[in-house]
């Protein structure tokens, strides 16, 4: 009889456990106090940056892309509003 009133309780532990966890929102890291921007000057990230920029220009002659026209400005106001 104990081991039916132990699994009894231990679903309802589970079943409470499961609950909460679903319920509650979850945990949020603490936000970045500082930035630190020097990584991102250093040659060696903007030779990389610039060999990407220049794999994309590449790509994009070969391929014939070509930008699209400016919207005009009602569409650029319009659109936020969607």
């Amino acid at each position: 009889m104990w081991q039916r009133n132990l699994l009894f309780f231990g679903l309802l532990a589970g079943g409470m456990y499961t609950l909460g966890a679903n319920l509650l929102p979850p945990r949020e890291p603490s936000r970045v106090t500082n930035y630190v921007g020097g990584a991102y000057r250093e040659a060696e990230f903007l030779a990389s940056v610039a060999r990407v920029d220049e794999s994309f220009h590449k790509q994009w002659s070969s391929d014939k892309v070509k930008p699209a026209e400016p919207a005009n400005d009602s569409i650029s106001r319009r659109s936020p509003a969607f």
